[in-house]
């Protein structure tokens, strides 16, 4: 309590680091309902972006099921193929996607094949990466109260069921999961 609610925050000075040196990432399940590519029924996706600390442009980024190693990778691979760059640093939590034996083996991991040294925040501590949850923060607040079946945290009980049954209903035109992607690559394009 005492970290996350009196301790002082301190804001780290971005500006000792080089375009391109340290990458954080994080994955946001988005508060969009959309239809599921393979059966049409409503889900939420997991969207993955890795950030650029010093220049704060989203670098990559992967719409998926859930958060886990592939769509990590995937969103990380899409970072280093668009900008031809592989970070020496990765900051992120100690989630399941990020800290796993794919990734993270000192071996065979893919941290150790390409070089890069990841840096994981404390387990509870949003703090630790503001830059990606503002990110995602501004990212609901731009886009995805544009959909109908926008189901955020400004949403009360009574409205998120009230949503649900015109879902199940279906009043409720769900985007198909291409027009959400395109929506939020066009997002990203216009906030980079």
């Amino acid at each position: 309590y005492y970290a996350q609610n009196i301790r002082p925050h301190v804001v780290r000075d971005s500006t000792v680091l080089a375009v391109g040196e340290c990458y954080e990432g994080d994955g946001h399940t988005c508060d969009v309902y959309v239809q599921h590519p393979a059966t049409g029924t409503p889900f939420r996706p997991e969207l993955t972006v890795w950030i650029d600390i010093r220049s704060q442009r989203v670098t990559g980024w992967w719409l998926g099921e859930t958060e886990n190693s592939i769509d990590v990778l995937y969103a990380l691979s899409s970072a280093i193929r668009e900008h031809d760059h592989v970070p020496a640093l990765l900051h992120t939590d100690p989630g399941s996607g990020y800290v796993n034996k794919m990734m993270a083996d000192e071996a065979l991991g893919f941290y150790a094949r390409l070089s890069i040294h990841p840096i994981k925040t404390l387990p509870g501590n949003a703090r630790g990466k503001g830059l990606t949850e503002g990110w995602f923060r501004w990212f609901e607040e731009r886009l995805g109260k544009r959909f109908a079946s926008y189901c955020g945290h400004c949403r009360t009980d009574d409205q998120l069921s009230r949503m649900r049954a015109k879902l199940r209903r279906g009043e409720i035109e769900l985007p198909s999961f291409l027009q959400y992607r395109d929506a939020v690559a066009s997002y990203v394009a216009a906030y980079n």
